[in-house]
This record gives structure tokens, sequence and C-alpha cells, in this order.
């Protein structure tokens, strides 16, 4: 897999303009919830081009507070379906979060097959095993990692910096 292009915002970095990416707030029925305390939550999501043959994996860390912490997206070659495309984005978010120093985590993914699968701890013989088996071993490099699921509403501002990414 070779990458294009990637962007990455650290700790060092003010993000209170970071508005634009999510223009609108979310629906008053579904919100962002914020993470316990001592904790950040790292929203993922995946995008892709059929017609640029392009994907992108985005993630943001907040804090409890709503704080962003810290946002990526990378762009790379289209991978073999959305299902892979997703299970790159949890990893990615893995690495990024334990780049920045953070030890108490909690995964959100729009993709329910993703968290399940990191969830059961089961073997399986689907075509994402191998990047579930290493998105399990990253995770024992936490204190605590949680997966769960999250609506597309909820994550809603890395939703839209995926769709930036893609281009």
């Amino acid at each position: 897999m070779e990458f294009e292009y990637s962007k990455a915002w650290g700790l060092e970095h003010d993000f209170r303009g970071l508005s634009w990416w999510c223009p609108s707030p979310p629906s008053p029925t579904v919100v962002w919830s914020h993470p316990p305390p001592n904790r950040v939550k790292i929203n993922t999501d995946a995008g892709h081009s059929l017609v640029l043959q392009k994907a992108t994996s985005g993630v943001v860390i907040r804090d409890e507070h709503d704080h962003v912490l810290g946002s990526f997206y990378q762009s790379h070659s289209s991978l073999s379906s959305v299902f892979m495309e997703d299970a790159l984005a949890a990893f990615h978010g893995h690495l990024f979060a334990k780049g920045l120093g953070f030890s108490l985590v909690i995964l959100k993914s729009e993709s329910e097959s993703i968290i399940s699968k990191l969830q059961s701890n089961v073997d399986d013989s689907s075509v994402i095993r191998s990047t579930i088996w290493d998105i399990l071993c990253l995770s024992k490099s936490f204190a605590e990692c949680l997966y769960r699921y999250t609506h597309r509403e909820r994550n809603r501002a890395t939703h839209e910096m995926t769709k930036e990414g893609v281009g």
C-alpha cells in the first residue's frame, strides 16, 4: 500500500478554528457524548472515491471537555473493500492516539462490523482478519482500550474531514 498524502495536527496546535469541518450542529436527538474523565475518545471514519480510486482514513481525538486534542487524515490508494477501509481507519486511530501518548482510550467507529469484531476477540476468516489482529495487538499497549459503535450524526467532524481528504 502506497500512501499519497497525510495531514495531522497534534497537541501543540489550537483547534478552535476547526468549526468549518462541522458547519451545522448535529440533530438535537443525536449528539456527541463525552468520554469519562481522564479518557479520550478516538472517532474514526473512512471515505473513498471510485472516480479518483482513492481512499482516506480520518481520525479526531477529543477529551471529556470536547477539546480536540488531535486530528488526522491520510489518503491512500483505494482498497479492496469499504470494510477494509473502515478497519484501516480504526488502525490509524490507534496509531495516532499511541503516538500522542494517550493511554486510556475509547475508539468509536460508524462500522458496526468492525466494532463487533474488535469487541468479540474471536478469530475469523474475513478479509480484514490481519488488520483486526494488528489493532488488537496494538490495543494491548494502552492501559485501557474500549470499542464502541457511533452513528454518523455523532461522528460528523471526522466524516467531514475524511471527505476533505478524499478530495
